[in-house]
C-alpha cells in the first residue's frame, strides 16, 4: 500500500533526524489529540528495528503537573524520548522535568502542539540545505557585540550575545543529551541580560491565542507591557518570569508564521524573544518561558544588516 504524504514526511524526518540504530529504545509520550501522529512514528520506527514504547496521557488525567516515579524509571532506560502533546500552560513544569530527565539519559525530541497539516508540510523540508543555512547564520552572529532589531511597528531593541552559546535546530537529534524541536529550523541563544533594553511590539505569544501587544525592557527585565493575557500577567509578577531568556531566528522555508507557535518560531522571515527560563544558555532560571514573535523585522549585527524587513541579506 503506497504511503500518504503524512507518512512520507515522517519517514523523511526520522531518517534525517534520529539515525536510529537496531534495538534502540524509544519512548513516545502522547495525548489523545496527537495519537494518530504517534502511531505513524511508532510504526515507522519499528520498521527500523527500534523498540518502541508509548505513554498516553488520557484527557481525564490532565493537566499533568509533575512526573511519577514509574514514568521517571521508564525514561532512564530510553535512548530516544519523543513527546507529542497539546501545549498546555499548566503542564509546563511536567514537560520541563521530562526534558531534563530525558537529556540525562537519552536524546529528546519535542513536538508541542504539532498537527498533521504541519507535519505534512514542514517535515518535508530539505534538511541538508536547512542545516547549511542555519550553521552559516550562527557563524555570522556568534560573539556579536551589539544586535539591533527594528520593525515597522516601532520595535527597537538592542542587546549583546558576546560569549553566549547558540543552539541550532537543524533536525539532527542523534547524540545522547541532545534535544530539539520538530519542525526544525531555528537558532537561539540567551542575550546578555543587562544589555537587553528597548521596546518590542509582538504579533503572537507562545501558548496563548492572542493578538499583538507591547513589552518594554530595561536591562533585561520587563518594566511595562500591554496586550498580555491575565494568566501571563500573573505569572510575570515574579522577576524570574519577566526576565529575558531567549533570542531566536527562524530558518525553515516551509514554516508559516500564522500557525501555532511551534511552527511560527521556525518561519524563515521571523525572529522571536522569550522571557523566563534561559535553558542554561543564560543566567535566568524559571519554571516558565514564553516567547513573542516578530514578523518581517530588520536586524543589524555590529552595524551590518543581516535581515531587511524579513529578507536575509547574507549569501
Amino acid at each position: 500500500m503506497p504511503m500518504n504524504q503524512l507518512e512520507k514526511s515522517i519517514k523523511n524526518t526520522i531518517k534525517k533526524a534520529f539515525e536510529l540504530s537496531r534495538g534502540e529504545e524509544v519512548l513516545i509520550v502522547t495525548d489523545e489529540q496527537k495519537l494518530n501522529i504517534a502511531r505513524i512514528f511508532a510504526k515507522t520506527m519499528k520498521q527500523s528495528n527500534a523498540q518502541v514504547n508509548t505513554y498516553l496521557l488520557l484527557e481525564e488525567t490532565r493537566p499533568v503537573t509533575d512526573t511519577t516515579p514509574c514514568f521517571e524509571a521508564s525514561i532512564k532506560t530510553t535512548d530516544l524520548l519523543i513527546y507529542l502533546l497539546d501545549n498546555r500552560t499548566e503542564e509546563k513544569p511536567f514537560r520541563g522535568r521530562m526534558v531534563d530527565l530525558g537529556r540525562r539519559h537519552a536524546r529528546v525530541c519535542m513536538m508541542p502542539d504539532i498537527t498533521e497539516e504541519m507535519v505534512k508540510r514542514t517535515f518535508h523540508v530539505d534538511y541538508d540545505k536547512l542545516r547549511d543555512f542555519t550553521h552559516k547564520l550562527v557563524r555570522t552572529l556568534k560573539n556579536t557585540e551589539e544586535i539591533q532589531v527594528t520593525d515597522q511597528k516601532n520595535t527597537e531593541i538592542t542587546f549583546s550575545v558576546k560569549g553566549r552559546k547558540f543552539q541550532q535546530e537543524t533536525g539532527k537529534i542523534t547524540r545522547r543529551g541532545s534535544y530539539g524541536n520538530l519542525p526544525s529550523g531555528e537558532i537561539f541563544t540567551a542575550p546578555i541580560e543587562k544589555t537587553f533594553t528597548g521596546e518590542i511590539y509582538f504579533d503572537h505569544i507562545s501558548d496563548f491565542r492572542t493578538g499583538s501587544g507591547y513589552l518594554k525592557f530595561e536591562q533585561g527585565e520587563v518594566t511595562e507591557h500591554k496586550g498580555l493575557p491575565e494568566e501571563l500577567e500573573e505569572i510575570m509578577k515574579e522577576k524570574r518570569n519577566r526576565t529575558i531568556g531567549e533570542f531566536g531566528i527562524g530558518t525553515n522555508p516551509k514554516a508559516k508564521p500564522d500557525k501555532g507557535f511551534l511552527e511560527s518560531e521556525k518561519a524563515l522571515h521571523t525572529l522571536h524573544f522569550g522571557v523566563g527560563d534561559s535553558y542554561g544558555l543564560g543566567k535566568n532560571k524559571a519554571n516558565y518561558r514564553f516567547a513573542f514573535l516578530i514578523e518581517k523585522p530588520t536586524m543589524k549585527a555590529d552595524g551590518e544588516t543581516i535581515m531587511e524587513k524579513g529578507q536575509f541579506q547574507i549569501d
